[in-house]
């Protein structure tokens, strides 16, 4: 899913009983604003929230740049 907006996907697994998850990183162009950033993480969160096997994500959105961990 992600392949097709990002030109760079890395996938952090932990051993033992650590969780296996994606780390995201979404950055906009300088003078872009807060209300932009949050459409576009509202776009993934409808995506993965949309994926029976997501069990969790979270994201922090700031004006240039969010941040997701799936």
């Amino acid at each position: 899913m992600f392949d097709q907006y990002f030109q760079r996907v890395v996938v952090w697994v932990g051993g033992g009983n650590q969780r296996t998850f994606i780390s995201i990183r979404i950055e906009l162009p300088r003078g872009s604003n807060l209300e932009r950033t949050n459409q576009l993480v509202n776009f993934f969160e409808d995506k993965l929230s949309a994926l029976p096997e997501v069990e969790q994500y979270t994201a922090s959105i700031q004006e240039t740049f969010a941040s997701m961990e799936v």
